[in-house]
């Protein structure tokens, strides 16, 4: 599929050639996009050795300031089917 793809389509003389959001050929040209471009991109599922599996000093620091967090609200006997008081 050439062109562009578009949301707009409006009678712009500059437009020709685009397709329009949302039809069936957009979705073939995003097909063929990923298509033509899927073999450079690694699988994020793939079973790659990873450098190092402990977290860096930076890491465990960030996810200590987790601890002295205050816990969220928790909401009391609230039926959540009674919107705006009509039950």
């Amino acid at each position: 599929m050439t062109g562009k793809m578009t949301d707009d389509m409006s009678d712009d003389p500059t437009t020709e050639g685009t397709v329009q959001h949302g039809t069936p050929e957009w979705w073939a040209a995003i097909v063929d996009h990923v298509a033509a471009h899927e073999a450079d991109v690694p699988d994020p599922w793939a079973d790659v050795a990873l450098r190092s599996a402990a977290l860096t000093a930076d890491q465990e620091s960030f996810l200590a300031g987790f601890d002295d967090q205050p816990p969220p609200p928790h909401v009391g006997d609230v039926d959540p089917l009674d919107v705006g008081g009509a039950r």
